[in-house]
């Protein structure tokens, strides 16, 4: 959650004119990123392709702003904003085949480590198979 302002020293609200929320979006996409990458689970070069693609994956979604005199609303919203998670929700469960070292079928992910391991799988780069020539099958 973003602010559609900011707070002076002497405490007067400066609302900007508008949200470029695109602009959000993309500031989210790269700090995200970066943060998987600094946290080990994204390489260099797998950042720089996630980066590189046309649709990101992410959206921003600007509702309607929240008055400065809407006491009720600003409360409610802060305590959303300052609320832990619920016990056991900051943590993903998944239940999974047996681990053929533990025999457990339950594996305990942060948010960080969920992203890792659903994209694991996606390679780096493109590689493009070709097909044998007639004189590599013995042709």
């Amino acid at each position: 959650m973003i602010s559609n302002g900011v707070w002076t020293r002497e405490g007067e609200f400066l609302e900007l004119p508008s949200l470029d929320t695109a602009a959000v979006c993309e500031l989210f996409r790269h700090l995200l990123l970066r943060r998987l990458h600094q946290q080990e689970r994204l390489s260099e070069r797998f950042m720089d392709t996630l980066l590189s693609w046309v649709h990101p994956g992410f959206s921003v979604f600007a509702g309607e702003p929240v008055s400065a005199g809407d006491s009720e609303r600003l409360e409610r919203l802060a305590r959303y904003i300052t609320r832990p998670p619920p016990p056991g929700h900051g943590v993903l469960q998944i239940i999974t085949p047996p681990d053929p070292r533990t025999g457990s079928t339950l594996r305990l992910l942060d948010p960080l480590d969920w992203i890792h391991a659903v994209t694991a799988h996606i390679p780096d780069r493109v590689t493009t198979v070709r097909s044998p020539t007639a004189r590599e099958r013995g042709k």
